[in-house]
């Protein structure tokens, strides 16, 4: 596998995602705010269409495993690959000559 820029960056971008949640169980009264802000837009777009009902799914996104897949590992991972895509086409952009 090659390390280029676009790896490093979104595997970097994933951790900080898998850290800011971790971030959460040390700072008190915190509220999830680290999580939402680094996952930031996709975790508004999941808090919009999560039901607040008393529904299965809404019991088990409740729960810290729950919360743990929806924010760092669906929205984090969402957020890297659309960081990994946009990279990707600036970098062909830059090696396309120009017309």
């Amino acid at each position: 596998m090659k390390w280029d820029r676009k790896t490093i960056a979104t595997g970097t971008y994933w951790l900080f995602a898998f850290a800011a949640f971790f971030a959460n169980y040390l700072i008190r009264n915190s509220e999830g705010y680290p999580s939402v802000l680094a996952t930031f837009p996709l975790s508004l777009i999941v808090l919009e269409i999560v039901p607040l009902d008393q529904s299965p799914l809404a019991n088990f996104l409740g729960t810290g495993l729950g919360n743990f897949l929806m924010f760092p590992v669906l929205c984090g991972g969402l957020n890297a690959f659309l960081i990994y895509a946009l990279l990707k086409v600036i970098e062909s952009a830059r090696k396309s000559p120009p017309a």
